[in-house]
């Protein structure tokens, strides 16, 4: 056999050799990312919203967008009493002397849209006793897998344990005005209840969805620390 043809051969059957060894490892198909574990809380964007009301501790503030683009201020220190606004053309005293612009709330909304929960509490319905008491199965996400542990009696609690039945902090997210069907609709309504023992993650609840995210506790006190001043909310660590 010419010395050619013998070439041609052997690259021909390295050839087949790889079509036979990907069709059954498909070791040449570029397999996605691992999953974090990480569960996104939002499914909008900055740019999608006109308005986010912020409710804490009895008061309640507002971030509104204006025609330009600009995020603006309201502070209704006491339920909706006279409000103030402040933006990059005129910086206000926010809070004890600390300045706030459009930029920096900006910032801080496309933060808080990107908010991630570190676990899914599933609640149990059918094994629930009452609205008041309700079961759960700790949905756990890793990097594999999905496991769930079966709710037993133990796993059983009261809302109130976890600070949902009345919570102290509400985020509640509208569209743009460009949304002029659902503007008046909160995209979305996130209550926020007590703090884990551990001081490093919330209780959450989103409004239509019965089910528990552990959110961060950075995630919660950056949004309110812009909204009433850092000195007056929780800080974004525990102290020590």
């Amino acid at each position: 056999m010419p010395v050619r043809s013998a070439v041609i051969f052997f690259i021909f059957g390295i050839l087949l050799l790889g079509v036979i060894a990907h069709e059954h490892t498909e070791i040449f198909t570029k397999n996605p990312p691992p999953k974090t574990g990480q569960l996104a809380m939002f499914t909008f964007s900055e740019q999608e919203l006109g308005r986010i009301e912020i409710i804490f501790e009895g008061n309640s503030r507002t971030f509104t967008k204006d025609s330009n683009g600009n995020w603006l201020l309201l502070e209704d220190h006491h339920q909706h009493h006279e409000a103030h606004t402040h933006s990059d053309e005129e910086l206000g005293e926010h809070d004890h002397g600390k300045p706030i612009s459009s930029s920096d709330i900006k910032q801080q909304i496309e933060i808080t849209t990107r908010m991630i929960a570190d676990r899914k509490m599933v609640v149990n319905k059918m094994n629930s006793f009452s609205d008041a008491v309700v079961c759960v199965e700790d949905t756990i996400h890793t990097h594999t897998t999905t496991s769930r542990a079966i709710a037993t009696r133990d796993d059983c609690v009261a809302i109130a344990s976890w600070g949902l039945d009345n919570p102290a902090t509400s985020l509640i997210f509208y569209p743009t005005q460009e949304e002029e069907k659902n503007f008046g609709k909160p995209l979305a309504i996130l209550y926020v209840g007590d703090m884990l023992p551990s001081r490093y993650t919330y209780y959450t609840r989103k409004d239509g969805d019965d089910d528990v995210y552990l959110v961060p506790r950075y995630f919660i006190a950056m949004i309110l620390a812009i909204a009433f001043g850092s000195d007056q909310v929780p800080s974004i660590r525990p102290s020590r």
